[in-house]
């Protein structure tokens, strides 16, 4: 049971979550039991994902039930939810939820809206599929007096990974808040759900509620590079949004619809990382390199999540990872908690992108790819691939449609000739300078077969001459404002 209460200390907005027993009383939701369909329940999208019609909502009976229950249906890394309508708190309460998936893995989430005000995270969490035999789980959420006088709504969420089809279900049932006096619970000291709120990001680091540092990190080292991490992709204002980022014990992360979860063990010099033997970070101790490696992972996570999908299309992974890998490799500052120096041109050697050139293999391959192509080609047609990846633009529908609106209006080359050009170019000795194409649109040497050098270099001629402006440059992105969402 938890319960949610605004403490401002030492500038982290704190939200505590301690156990106490509530007389039970009416239920202040309509249709909480969805007896009535979606009445008093609106429905809602935050990312359509890949999958044309989706994602879907209603209510249907499961025999195991025998009474109806709502059901969000997010496939291909949608990500939708059902928020109920606003009501009065007139006293701390008790939020109760039947909640269930069916077959592939989907994160449910539970929060709280305050009318004209801030959304509180309650739960997130995969839950349990029927569809293996597993059985739904009731849980208990305690609304606390902050929340107390307030019109509020309860909002539930659902959203998968993109690479998950087969019945992305959440189901949810008996949803119902009873409020009326508060007992005293014996359940023992309170623990505290923390939420810190940045410019950019909301962090929640109810995992580490003991440890602020460790969210002042994640405040400070994603509020440093959001604006700039939109800009260089070329993410147009209106479809930037803001991210919860989820702090978890580990290493690695993800991030879809909105939110980001990213494993902290570096933070605290747990599971350290040995740096490279060879490469820019060779020299760093493992503590620096993890951090900086930490850094990193939280660039590459926020830049994947800040853009909104705007409409439904084919967006292939080698594409958006190797896009997020490009954008965490172009920060050039120190870390802004850390005051570890980035990550720029090492994932290329942890990825072994050098030894092993792949173009389309996604990551730090991919990424250096890209840096190949933005150094000949100049940064506009990575944002015009961009915005139809994101669908701003016309969506691609194929890899024959990324070659045919994407590389050749850019480049004027196939995708294939791309990458013997690219392969030949690595095989040959070059190696990207990050800094000398971010801060002064340098052009690095080409080194490749002699047919494609001459292409290659009639086609920089060309693009050349229709440059007016810097294509690239990073004070620019990080001035031009940019307002939170």
């Amino acid at each position: 049971m938890q319960r949610e209460m605004l403490v401002l200390l030492s500038s982290l907005l704190l939200v505590p979550i301690s156990h106490h027993a509530l007389v039970v009383g009416q239920n202040l939701l309509q249709n909480g039991d969805f007896n009535d369909g979606l009445a008093h329940w609106n429905p809602g999208i935050l990312d359509p994902g890949s999958v044309t019609g989706y994602p879907k909502w209603g209510t249907r009976v499961y025999q195991f039930r025998g009474d109806p229950s709502a059901f969000l249906d997010a496939p291909g890394g949608a990500f939708a939810f059902l928020d109920s309508d606003f009501f009065l708190l007139p006293h701390p309460g008790i939020l109760t939820a039947t909640m269930w998936g069916n077959h592939d893995p989907v994160v449910l989430g539970v929060q709280v809206r305050i009318e004209a005000g801030p959304i509180y995270v309650l739960d997130s969490f995969d839950p349990p599929k029927t569809e293996f035999g597993q059985n739904p789980v009731t849980r208990e959420y305690t609304l606390g007096p902050e929340l107390v006088g307030k019109s509020i709504a309860i909002r539930l969420l659902c959203r998968s990974e993109p690479v998950y089809f087969v019945g992305t279900f959440c189901n949810f049932d008996d949803v119902s808040v009873t409020s009326e006096s508060v007992a005293t619970s014996t359940a023992g000291p309170s623990a505290e759900y923390p939420i810190l709120h940045g410019q950019y990001v909301d962090i929640d680091w109810s995992k580490f509620h003991d440890q602020p540092e460790v969210a002042a990190w994640a405040k400070a080292t994603a509020d440093a590079q959001y604006q700039y991490l939109a800009g260089a992709q070329g993410v147009p204002s209106q479809h930037i949004r803001r991210s919860l980022i989820h702090l978890d014990t580990g290493i690695g992360g993800w991030a879809g619809g909105g939110e980001v979860e990213v494993r902290v063990d570096w933070f605290f010099g747990l599971n350290l990382a040995s740096p490279p033997e060879s490469g820019p970070s060779a020299s760093m101790s493992q503590r620096d390199y993890s951090l900086q490696r930490l850094d990193a992972e939280l660039y590459h996570e926020i830049a994947h999540n800040m853009a909104v999908v705007a409409r439904q299309g084919y967006r292939p992974s080698w594409f958006t990872e190797a896009l997020g890998t490009w954008a965490q490799s172009s920060v050039s500052q120190d870390g802004a908690y850390t005051r570890v120096r980035a990550q720029m041109e090492d994932v290329f050697w942890t990825d072994a992108a050098y030894d092993n050139p792949d173009p389309f293999a996604g990551y730090g391959k991919g990424a250096l790819f890209l840096w190949w192509l933005v150094g000949r080609f100049g940064i506009g047609g990575l944002h015009t691939m961009v915005s139809q990846c994101y669908g701003y633009e016309e969506p691609w529908i194929s890899e024959q449609d990324i070659d045919e609106r994407g590389f050749l209006p850019w480049t004027h080359m196939t995708r294939d000739q791309l990458s013997r050009g690219f392969y030949d170019s690595v095989r040959s000795g070059w190696r990207v300078d990050i800094r000398l194409v971010v801060n002064e649109q340098h052009v690095p040497e080409f080194a490749g077969s002699p047919v494609f050098t001459v292409a290659l270099l009639m086609t920089l001629v060309i693009c050349r001459l229709a440059i007016t402006k810097p294509v690239f440059r990073r004070g620019g992105m990080r001035d031009k404002p940019v307002p939170p969402r």
